[in-house]
C-alpha cells in the first residue's frame, strides 16, 4: 500500500476537495486522482463519493481515513524522532553512559594499569561518574554475566575461552617463587619447575583465584608432577607469614601488590625457569555499550598495552 495514497486521501478528506487538496500536496490533479483510485482499487472497495460540490467519504473511506491519519502523522514524525534519538547518543558518546560507570579490578594485584586507563578515558569523558570496585575472579565473571560491569580487569591464562571482539590484553603477570631465607633455594636467583616436585606449597584459596591455580597446576602437570599443596590461604599477605615461619613456598604473580616489602618478613622471590609462566591481565568491556564509547575505550585500552 503506497504511503502517498494514503496521505492523498487524508488531506482529501480534510479539504473536501480534489482540486485544493492536489495544490497542498504539490501535484496535479489528474495524478492525485490515480492515486486514489488505484488505492479504491487495491483495497476493492469505494473510498469516495465524487460529486459537483466536491468530495466525500464512504462510511469504509471514513474507517480508512481514520487510522491513515494516524499512520501517516507517525510517519512524519519519525525524522525528528531519528534526530533526537541521535543527539542523545552523540551526547552520551561524549558524556559517557547514564548513570555510574562500573570498572571492576582484580583485588591483589597493583592496579596502576587501570588508574592510568581510568584518567585517560575520564580526560575524554568528563562527566563519566566512575565506581572502581576490587574483587576476585569468580565475583568479576559473575559481573560480566550479569553485565553489572561495564570494564573489568583481570588475569587471564593464555589460551582460555573468552570473547576476543570484547577483550584487549593490557598487561602480563609471571609467576615466580616465594622462599623464605634460609631455605635451600634462597641463594639462588631462579629455579626450575622441576625442581618444585615433592615441595611444600602454599596455594591461594581457589575461591579467591581458581584461575591461577588452574594455570600453576597445569604447568607443574606439564612438567610431570603434582603440587603438594599442604595450605590454602585468602591473601598472599597470609602466604608470606607462613613462608617465612619455614611452613613451605609459595607461587606469587609480579603484578600482586603487598602491603609491605616481602624482605622485611625474611623472605625473598626467585624467577621460575623451564616452563612458560606468563599470565595475561586483560581487559573485558560488557555487551551493549555505544559503539563510539566502545570504540574510545577500546582505542584508550590499545595504548596502554603499547605504552
Amino acid at each position: 500500500m503506497d504511503i502517498e495514497a494514503l496521505r492523498s486521501l487524508v488531506v482529501v478528506a480534510r479539504t473536501g476537495n480534489v482540486t485544493r487538496a492536489a495544490e497542498e500536496l504539490f501535484v496535479t490533479q489528474p495524478t492525485l486522482s490515480r492515486r486514489l483510485t488505484a488505492l479504491e482499487t487495491e483495497l476493492g472497495v469505494q473510498l469516495l463519493v465524487r460529486t459537483y460540490e466536491g468530495v466525500s467519504l464512504t462510511k469504509v473511506g471514513e474507517a480508512l481515513e481514520r487510522e491513515a491519519e494516524s499512520i501517516v502523522a507517525r510517519l512524519d514524525a519519525l525524522p525528528q524522532l531519528v534526530k533526537q534519538t541521535d543527539e542523545a547518543e552523540d551526547k552520551q558518546d561524549v558524556e559517557g553512559p547514564a548513570g555510574p560507570f562500573h570498572v571492576m579490578a582484580q583485588a591483589m594485584l597493583d592496579d596502576q594499569l587501570v588508574s592510568g586507563f581510568m584518567a585517560q578515558l575520564m580526560e575524554r569523558c568528563p562527566a563519566l561518574e566512575v565506581q572502581i570496585e576490587r574483587a576476585y575472579p569468580p565475583e568479576i565473571r559473575q559481573a560480566l554475566a550479569k553485565q553489572r560491569a561495564d570494564v573489568a580487569f583481570f588475569l587471564r591464562p593464555v589460551g582460555s575461552s573468552i570473547s576476543q571482539l570484547q577483550t584487549r590484553k593490557v598487561g602480563e603477570s609471571r609467576s615466580h617463587l616465594m622462599v623464605y631465607d634460609e631455605h635451600p633455594f634462597a641463594r639462588r636467583s631462579s629455579v626450575n619447575i622441576h625442581e618444585l616436585a615433592g615441595q611444600d606449597i602454599i596455594m591461594l584459596d581457589r575461591r579467591v583465584s581458581p584461575e591461577i591455580i588452574d594455570f600453576i597446576s597445569s604447568r607443574c602437570v606439564e612438567a610431570g608432577f603434582s603440587l603438594n599443596a599442604v595450605r590454602y590461604v585468602r591473601d598472599i599477605e597470609n602466604a608470606a607469614v607462613l613462608v617465612s615461619a619455614g611452613r613451605g613456598i609459595a607461587f606469587v604473580h609480579s603484578m600482586m601488590r603487598f602491603s609491605w616489602p616481602l624482605e622485611s618478613v625474611g623472605t625473598q622471590v626467585l624467577d621460575i625457569t623451564g616452563a612458560d609462566m606468563a599470565i595475561d591481565y586483560v581487559a573485558r568491556l560488557r555487551t551493549g555499550l555505544s559503539n563510539q564509547l566502545r570504540d574510545a575505550i577500546l582505542d584508550r585500552l590499545d595504548d596502554i598495552a603499547k605504552g
